[in-house]
This record gives structure tokens, sequence and C-alpha cells, in this order.
């Protein structure tokens, strides 16, 4: 008799530390998929401000606002240049993303999965004031798209 109720014990105890294993399995994967979530939403920023930069610049005269949403954790957009950055306090996180058409950035950069910085194409960045950044508001963030007649490149603006 005693035996067997040592077996029980044992299945009991065998059996929620299972359960426990199982639940802690199950939020990893909610939160895993949560936070590929969050990614996604900045491809999709990207691609859709990129839709926005191409429609401006394929016209001759264009004016828009664009207004997109940015998942948790973003407080700021950057656009531009980020070596004309120097003076914003966003700039030591950003720098490290030097590189050739990459002219969006999303601060902080531990928020923005592995992939802070994204290509932009046919934006103005020859000079120092080309490269801003724009403050989430409410998990959103907003600016101007411009381009006059005489330009070759979309101007984006607050």
């Amino acid at each position: 008799m005693r035996k067997r109720g040592f077996e029980l014990s044992f299945n009991f105890i065998l059996s929620v530390l299972t359960i426990a294993f199982i639940v802690a399995v199950a939020m990893y994967a909610i939160i895993h998929f949560l936070s590929l979530q969050n990614c996604a939403q900045l491809g999709l920023f990207q691609q859709e401000l990129q839709r926005e930069v191409d429609k401006a610049w394929n016209s001759e005269i264009a004016r828009s606002t664009f207004s997109g949403t940015i998942p948790t954790g973003i407080e700021s957009v950057c656009i531009g240049n980020v070596s004309y950055g120097g003076g914003l306090e966003e700039y030591p996180s950003l720098r490290k993303y030097l590189r050739e058409n990459y002219l969006l950035f999303f601060y902080p950069t531990e928020n923005a999965c592995d992939q802070a910085a994204y290509p932009l194409a046919h934006i103005d960045t020859a000079t120092r004031s080309s490269f801003r950044c724009y403050d989430v508001e409410g998990g959103k963030v907003s600016f101007t798209i411009t381009k006059s007649g005489a330009a070759s490149l979309v101007s984006i603006t607050p």
C-alpha cells in the first residue's frame, strides 16, 4: 500500500510539472509571435512610406501627409542621411547604420527588432536639415511628403 501511495504522488508531481512546462512553452510562443507582429508592423510602415514616396516622386508636383502606425516601444522615427544627425539624442544609437540607402530609422534601436534601419529611395538627403526625427505619439507618426516641379527628389518635412 505504501508503494502505491508513493506512485500516485510521483505521478501527480510529474503531471503538474508537465502542465507547468506546457504552459511556459505556450507563453513563450505567444510572446514570440507578438514580437513578430511588431517586427512585421515596422516592415509594413517602411513599405507604405516607400509607396507614398514613389507616388510623389513619379508626380511633377506633390504634397501629401503621411501617417503611419508604429508598434509600442518606438519613440521616434528618423528619416534622412544619419551622418547629418550628429546633434540629435538619437545619433549615438543610429550611427552604426551609416550605409548607403538606409534612410529610415527607428529609435530606440533595441525596440526595433533586429532591423532598426531600412532603405528608402528617392529621398532628398543633400542638406543637413534633411535628417529629422519625428516623435511617435499614440502609436502614430505623421509628416509631409513634398516634391516641387524643379526637384528631382522628394522632401519629407514636419
